[in-house]
């Protein structure tokens, strides 16, 4: 009976925290605006969700690290990596790229430069070189007439196809039949062409697992090289900033709308469809692995050996546990969860910064040390890290309310995790 009472309280506590940080600012809105109060409606609910459910994914995957006795101070430039990875591949169509060679884009870019330089051949008036130039460039319209035609035809097997993008394809195929006309550097039907369906999935694939090979390469970092995780981590954040960067070209990658599919950005849509899921997909999908994690931990040998790993490892290396295997296991999941959220994150932004995610790992390791997580190792829950990410997103759209600045509320964050990790040092006095 007492076990029971024990773990009730246990997940009673931090649903109550979650409740009392929005019991407050809901009744401040109330005083504030009287009737017009809107903290507490149903949609401002549903937009705090959403805004937090990759902050949650990343947030479970920081646990694991932090059970574990570890600290991954690279997370928040991984998520960044993830998601311009992504940004990237649905913006180059990748699918197509590999089937074909080449995509529309590069190739309207390669026939516009070949009649470009058959342009400026004539004003030299060398037949010679002209007539290289235009066997170049007639070369280079026909191999972009191909592709057309090839992308004309997925476009026609689709179940609903769209006669706007058909007619577009098509105008376009009849217009490169003529040598005269001119080839823009961004012709109006490129940006309305989808990609090919499986570019969306090899762009995911290479979301997740760039941010499972971060994970990885933080494991074997701190593991072979035997340095501390928050140095090791330190130095792959750079890393990752840096290859980001190289993806994106020291910019942002932006895709068209009409090359994001349209179930991609149900996952970061307030009102979700159908509405009986009251909150959106990307939600539904943190809650998803949330349940697994804490099976994981819960019913799992590999939960168990987590959890010994950060209470004390020179123990459980005595009990036979493999430490290297479990640490680089730990991050490898890790960064698993940062790939996914990385989606999540893409979803609400529609394009990939190199620098978007910066900054973004003190919140990961703030929802762990909230919900009751110890950055001493071998303590933490999964309930408490989705209430620590919960209360984070309150506050903030709490601090909007009342026009609370940014740094304020940053000040107002640091102070929470300030008392969380003093209330955890006391709480570790008083049992030792």
């Amino acid at each position: 009976m007492i076990v029971w009472l024990k773990s009730l309280m246990n997940v009673a506590r931090p649903l109550a925290a979650v409740g009392a940080v929005i019991a407050f600012f809901t009744l401040v809105d109330i005083y504030l605006h009287g009737g017009d109060a809107t903290f507490w409606s149903k949609q401002n609910l549903q937009s705090i969700s959403v805004q937090n459910a990759f902050v949650a994914i990343c947030a479970l995957g920081m646990l694991l690290v932090i059970i574990a006795g570890g600290i991954d101070l690279s997370a928040g430039v991984a998520l960044s990596l993830c998601s311009t990875i992504l940004a990237w591949g649905i913006r180059e169509d990748v699918g197509f790229t590999f089937a074909q060679g080449e995509n529309l884009a590069g190739a309207v870019a390669r026939a516009k430069s070949a009649d470009d330089m058959l342009r400026d051949l004539k004003a030299t008036n060398n037949s010679q070189d002209i007539a290289q130039a235009e066997q170049a460039a007639a070369e280079r319209r026909k191999r972009l007439r191909e592709l057309l035609q090839i992308k004309l035809t997925q476009l026609e097997s689709m179940d609903t196809p769209n006669q706007n993008q058909l007619t577009h394809a098509q105008q376009a195929i009849d217009d490169l039949q003529n040598p005269n006309s001119p080839i823009a550097a961004d012709p109006v039907w490129l940006r309305s062409m989808p990609n090919s369906p499986s570019s969306i999935w090899l762009g995911l694939l290479m979301c997740v697992g760039a941010g499972a090979l971060c994970g990885l390469t933080n494991g074997l970092l701190i593991v072979l090289l035997k340095v501390v995780p928050f140095i090791a981590t330190l130095g792959t954040m750079t890393v990752f900033l840096g290859m980001a960067m190289i993806v994106a070209d020291e910019t942002s990658v932006r895709p068209s709308a009409a090359q994001i599919p349209a179930w991609l950005g149900e996952l970061s849509a307030v009102r979700p469809d159908p509405s009986w899921l009251l909150v959106s997909k990307g939600v539904w999908l943190a809650l998803i692995l949330a349940v697994l994690m804490a099976c994981l931990l819960r019913y799992s040998v590999f939960g168990r050996y987590v959890f010994a790993l950060g209470s004390n490892e020179s123990t459980a290396r005595l009990c036979g546990i493999n430490v290297p295997l479990v640490k680089i296991t730990v991050y490898t999941l890790a960064g698993l969860l940062v790939g996914i959220a990385a989606v999540c994150f893409f979803a609400r932004l529609n394009s990939g910064n190199p620098t978007s995610g910066t900054g973004l790992e003190l919140k990961f390791i703030a929802a762990v040390v909230i919900g009751g997580g110890s950055l001493s190792g071998g303590r933490g829950t999964v309930l408490g890290t989705l209430a620590g990410a919960a209360i984070m997103g309150v506050i903030a759209s709490g601090g909007t309310l009342l026009g609370l600045s940014n740094p304020t509320q940053y000040i107002a964050l640091g102070v929470i995790v300030i008392m969380a990790v003093a209330v955890d040092q006391l709480r570790r006095s008083q049992n030792n």
